[in-house]
């Protein structure tokens, strides 16, 4: 649980930064005509970092967006489905973004690719998006509202009985 609280703490850090890294730079550009000519790259930086390193945070939180209307209306068998047919395209769609964002760090890495205005090396930052997709795969399959019995010991109906298990 500690490891949570930081990993929010760092994520909410970054978002206050990449928040007055704008205001600065939007200032600075209207009132003096000068912007801050990294605040965009950093702050496009950041909204990567805490995009990619909260989808697992979410994902363990089972708040990740889904369409409650038809969910609820379902009985809790026609939910198991759901739940099991969701969790798949989730795990799908994760080794497919862990492909793409392991390809383009390598691509980062081996042609030494920088950022515009700081010239930063990008494959550093682009680890973040590799990172994250791992840490997600990892909440999807070992996590607790997984809805397959084999990876947990328990069989869950739904994410509503998924949280009553986890109690």
């Amino acid at each position: 649980m500690l490891f949570a609280e930081i990993w929010k703490r760092l994520m909410f850090l970054m978002l206050v930064v990449m928040a007055f890294l704008m205001t600065i730079g939007a200032l600075m550009r209207y009132f003096f005509n000068s912007p801050i000519e990294f605040a965009d790259e950093v702050s496009g930086l950041l909204l990567l970092g805490i995009t990619f390193l909260g989808l697992a945070y979410v994902e363990k939180d089972n708040a990740h967006i889904r369409i409650e209307l038809l969910f609820k209306r379902l009985n809790g068998g026609m939910r198991a489905v759901l739940a099991k047919v969701n969790w798949v395209i989730e795990v799908f769609w994760t080794v497919i973004v862990l492909v793409c964002t392991s390809l383009a760090v390598m691509d980062f890495f081996g042609t030494e690719r920088r950022s515009m205005s700081t010239e930063w090396l990008i494959w550093p930052f682009a680890c973040v998006m590799v990172l994250g997709t791992i840490m997600l795969l990892i909440e999807l399959v070992f996590g607790k509202h997984n809805p397959f019995a084999f990876f947990r010991g328990k069989q869950v109906a739904s994410p509503e009985s998924a949280q009553e298990v986890a109690k």
